[in-house]
């Protein structure tokens, strides 16, 4: 008996060993079976664990996880969901595998632990899943296992998906599995056919002749995988034909990629097989699922330009357009239905001859003119036909440098309207960064100004909303491919402040709370989960940027130096809740800082001497500099001490030779100078400042310096300043929004959080904890 009205009774709860003994003889003491315990022990155990639950101590929750497994219930199972997204890993991967045991589907509901950070708990999830026993896995579950950069994961999730066909007949699985992963149902068969109990099975579908898109993609692996084709097989081409004129186009799909892919066949009978398919499939054959696939017009026109000469691709793409042209004027004097199905059919088409032809293209006197004949008047039309127009405008536009000049000014405008939906923002952003990386030393003065202008209207202030959206990351990804390779002169180099300063804080964010949605939980999560996979990848790009060339360590730097000289360093102060009632940072400003002097100071090691003290001037003027002006001006904000820790790392000694990284710096006696003046004027001015033990410590540690190398004052002050005030002034010539509302919580000195172990109780306003009634079998006193 834990807990009760006298002060012994109750001295227990504040006792962490006796709360943990008290969970893991809960865990350990319940049956396996419901039956086997009474009613009134089972609810009193449950609302136990429950409390338990939500302890402090992970070792606490870890054993209250392991004993709510064992108790069914809808109330057991929400616990278990919420334990799933608990900051500790060893407890995620228990709650997952009980999940697994609870049958109905629950797992299902945590499935964004299939990208979980942890290894251990991605492989508890797909062990878990192995277990049951559904109709359909769902395709988040199969796109994660199969594509996750870790062979065990990759193995477990091969062999949920084993288990899970070996119990169905192989025909209902194939086709099940094939509905289920959607755009990754190739690289889900590829995994299960390629398996030799699956052998038999995979030569007698290559025999058949598909008839529908399942049969048809699982036709073309199982013929790919196959040894050798069967000898009583028709010909390639006459089966895609056949597919053709009976107006199977899923199967026709399958069979043009087997043909590019392959490699066999007439070459005669190809080409005709492609120009047929571009003649007469309807435009619905045009839209595909998946990031890798591709329509049949796409495939036909690759396949025909390996096929043909040039002067007979130029005749058959004139001929066509021009039936295109002609049949469209007729639809529009007869105002038929059908001439949007034309209309997209021709678009189409020119989509692919863009995507096989690119640069070629345009050596090609096709008898009209691409733009005012079909692109621009399908700009006026519906969204549909309209977002089709905009991608083969793109792909046309960028084809050379003087193109991208004439529509850069479209592509820009049309990024800024309102008129827009997220198909054409991510069209247009994707043609501006690709156009700004191939040909940017060659577009007129102020187009990067420009189009960064749009970016950032498009990705929004730090932190904004709930996460950054499908489109903001898909941007931010193709900018980040601008920001390694691409080259950044003077006029843009505060764009890419800016932007490396947005990642950061998306980097080190803290996930923002959701309300519960009990219908679409499974999204809602698969969302955070897909946003906490974008943290990462951040992460490991930040890991290694300092360490790349000069440039980047000073682009790195440089945007630490905006976050710390604009209001944006205030978002590390700011609250934002979790579902365990902890007060978070919204941002952890101290771990961000942290990994950018670490970048530094490890290219400071690894450098000579002369090249080193780049490095080290870099943390000088964009790191310290702007930090010990905050001391100066703020010395009230608490997170100051955390900050100023994370920065003297540099300076501190470490490793065998007992050396500071940046000691092997040529200027290392200026930069500790200066330091110190620094720390001198910052302890004599910022009085009871709660960071100012620290600065002591780290003047100590510092190796002495001569009295008369060191001024009563910091010199470099003002030259600080003057940086600092040039940077605002930047900012504010390119309205770019630094302000940060301030918040009078903040994370330090009292903080409501739940009571420690030793605290626990004190107080007049103590309120007893629910497991002080919860953990009673029976009556008090009983």
């Amino acid at each position: 008996r834990l807990g009760g009205e006298t002060e012994s009774q109750a001295k227990a709860l504040r006792d962490r060993p006796a709360r943990q003994r008290a969970a893991s003889l809960l865990w350990r003491l319940l049956p396996e079976k419901e039956h086997q315990v009474s009613r009134l022990i089972l609810d009193a155990a449950t609302m136990a664990l429950l409390d338990l639950a939500k302890d402090k101590t992970p070792a606490i929750r870890l054993a209250a996880t392991r004993g709510l497994s064992k108790i069914p219930g809808a109330e057991t199972k929400a616990a278990l969901l919420q334990l799933t997204r608990d900051p500790t890993p060893a407890v995620r991967g228990v709650a997952v595998v009980s999940l697994g045991d609870c049958g109905t589907g629950a797992l299902w509901e945590a499935s964004a632990r299939c990208l979980d950070a942890v290894l251990r708990v991605r492989l508890r999830f797909y062990e878990a899943a192995e277990k049951q026993d559904v109709d359909d896995l769902p395709q988040d579950v199969l796109r994660c296992g199969l594509s996750d950069g870790n062979a065990e994961v990759r193995a477990a999730c091969l062999s949920m998906i084993k288990v899970w066909a070996a119990r169905k007949d192989p025909d209902d699985a194939l086709r099940r599995l094939v509905a289920a992963a959607g755009g990754d149902a190739e690289r889900a068969l590829r995994a299960l056919l390629v398996l030799p109990e699956w052998a038999t099975y995979r030569d007698k579908m290559a025999a058949r002749t598909p008839t529908d898109a399942a049969s048809a993609l699982i036709w073309r692996i199982s013929t790919q995988l196959a040894p050798e084709l069967p000898t009583e097989a028709k010909p390639l081409c006459q089966q895609a034909m056949e597919a053709l004129l009976g107006e199977h186009y899923d199967v026709l799909r399958e069979m043009l990629r087997l043909v590019l892919e392959e490699g066999e066949g007439p070459t005669e009978e190809l080409a005709e097989l492609a120009m047929t398919v571009l003649r007469h499939c309807p435009a619905s054959c045009g839209p595909v699922e998946g990031a890798g696939s591709f329509n049949v017009f796409a495939m036909a026109m690759a396949l025909l330009r390996r096929l043909k000469p040039k002067e007979e691709l130029q005749l058959f793409l004139t001929q066509l357009l021009d039936d295109f042209r002609y049949s469209c004027q007729a639809q529009a004097k007869k105002k038929s239905v059908n001439l949007k199905e034309k209309t997209m059919k021709a678009l189409y088409v020119i989509e692919a001859a863009f995507s096989a032809l690119g640069k070629e293209l345009e050596d090609f006197d096709l008898g009209c003119n691409l733009l005012d004949d079909w692109l621009r008047p399908a700009m006026d039309q519906d969204g549909e036909q309209r977002a089709l127009a905009l991608r083969c405008l793109a792909l046309y536009s960028s084809s050379s440098c003087e193109e991208a000049v004439k529509h850069w000014t479209f592509f820009l405008e049309l990024m800024k309207s309102d008129r827009k939906d997220e198909a054409m923002t991510k069209t247009c952003g994707l043609f501006l960064l690709d156009v700004l990386l191939l040909y940017g030393d060659q577009l007129p003065p102020g187009a990067a100004l420009s189009a960064f202008a749009a970016l950032r209207q498009v990705l929004g202030g730090p932190l904004g909303g709930g996460g950054p959206s499908e489109v903001q990351r898909c941007l931010a990804e193709r900018l980040i491919t601008i920001l390694l390779y691409g080259q950044w002169d003077a006029e843009t180099k505060l764009d890419a402040s800016w932007f490396l300063a947005w990642l950061m804080l998306e980097a080190f964010r803290h996930p923002a709370s959701t309300t519960p949605d009990l219908k679409n939980q499974a999204e809602v999560n698969m969302e955070a989960a897909m946003q906490a996979a974008f943290r990462w990848r951040l992460l490991c790009m930040f890991g290694c940027l300092g360490r790349a060339s000069l440039p980047h360590a000073t682009r790195l730097s440089s945007a630490m130096q905006l976050l710390l000289s604009t209001d944006l360093w205030r978002l590390g102060s700011q609250i934002s809740g979790s579902p365990r009632g902890v007060q978070q940072r919204a941002v952890h400003l101290p771990r961000l800082l942290r990994l950018v002097c670490q970048q530094l100071a490890a290219s400071c090691v690894q450098q000579k001497s002369s090249n080193a003290q780049h490095w080290a001037q870099l943390w000088l003027e964009r790191i310290w500099r702007p930090l010990a002006l905050l001391c100066l001006e703020a010395p009230e904000e608490e997170q100051l001490t955390e900050l100023l820790s994370a920065t003297a790392f540099a300076l501190q000694p470490s490793g065998a030779s007992n050396l500071a990284p940046l000691q092997k710096a040529k200027n290392w006696h200026r930069i500790k100078q200066e330091v110190e003046e620094s720390c001198q004027e910052i302890v004599a001015t910022a009085e009871g400042a709660s960071f100012l033990p620290m600065l002591r410590d780290l003047t100590r540690r510092l190796e002495e310096i001569q009295e008369e190398d060191i001024s009563e004052s910091w010199q470099a002050r003002a030259e600080a300043q003057q940086q600092r005030t040039v940077l605002q002034e930047q900012l504010e010539l390119r309205r770019i929004c630094t302000e940060v509302q301030h918040q009078n919580r903040q994370i330090g000195g009292k903080r409501q959080m739940p009571s420690d172990d030793d605290s626990a109780g004190h107080g007049p306003k103590h309120k007893k904890k629910r497991v002080a009634r919860s953990l009673f079998v029976g009556p008090p006193g009983h």
